[in-house]
């Protein structure tokens, strides 16, 4: 079955580990991943650093004023 998972927990308790996981796990599984940050600044960091993972063309960005690889494997995106 399909789920969808919120992790809230304060700065420091391990969410990129997490979050990190699911991606791993989507990408196994051959379905798409949601990354969101609350700020643009940590997309962009997240968005490099998740290319450095899962390579480059498996990963895009979607924040207020940009977008890049629009339906990608893992996005990354702000909520702000």
């Amino acid at each position: 079955a399909e789920h969808n998972v919120i992790v809230c927990a304060p700065t420091g308790a391990g969410k990129t580990v997490v979050g990190e996981m699911a991606l791993h796990i989507a990408m196994e599984r051959n379905t798409k991943a949601i990354y969101t940050t609350p700020l643009k600044a940590l997309s962009n960091q997240k968005f490099g650093e998740m290319r450095q993972i899962f390579g480059g063309d498996k990963v895009g960005l979607s924040t207020g004023d940009i977008s890049i690889r629009r339906g990608a494997d893992v996005t990354i995106m702000t909520t702000e």
